[in-house]
């Protein structure tokens, strides 16, 4: 995976995600809650929370982040949603919107050989792919949570 195509697909994932949030009022209410579906906010909360643990990643070149990751992905995204109970839809909007951008911005400083040698990121094991590490978090992520947005 080169740089230009991990970037091309990061664009093109988060097209998808943002065609899928258009005619979303983010200063209006939110949803009620639907049983086993996350509201709006807790999903933009949720795909900011990802996107800037990649942040970090990126920034320190190290795999670091919260303690969550130690936990199975049910019970961390339980803290997660936690967590954002205190913030608001347009809130969760404008958070999500910034880390992406921030997040876009650390990787454009990566190089093809950051993107697929994990021996540039400290504590990664040397089988894995940092761009795998981050299109988890990222277009595969958003791609999983299209359907969330209907």
């Amino acid at each position: 995976m080169t740089k230009i195509e991990f970037l091309q697909a990061v664009q093109k994932g988060r097209d998808d995600w943002d065609e899928r949030l258009k005619g979303i009022d983010p200063s209006g209410t939110d949803q009620d809650p639907v049983p086993g579906k996350m509201r709006l906010r807790d999903l933009l909360y949720h795909i900011a929370w990802y996107e800037r643990e990649m942040v970090s990643v990126c920034q320190l070149h190290s795999l670091v982040g919260s303690p969550w990751w130690n936990l199975p992905t049910d019970e961390r995204n339980v803290y997660i949603m936690e967590e954002g109970q205190g913030v608001s839809l347009l809130e969760a909007y404008h958070q999500e919107r910034q880390v992406y951008s921030a997040l876009l911005a650390q990787l454009q400083t990566l190089s093809d050989e950051e993107l697929e040698n994990a021996s540039f990121f400290k504590e990664m094991p040397p089988d894995w792919k940092p761009w795998q590490v981050i299109a988890s978090n990222t277009y595969e992520h958003y791609a999983e949570h299209l359907a969330d947005l209907a």
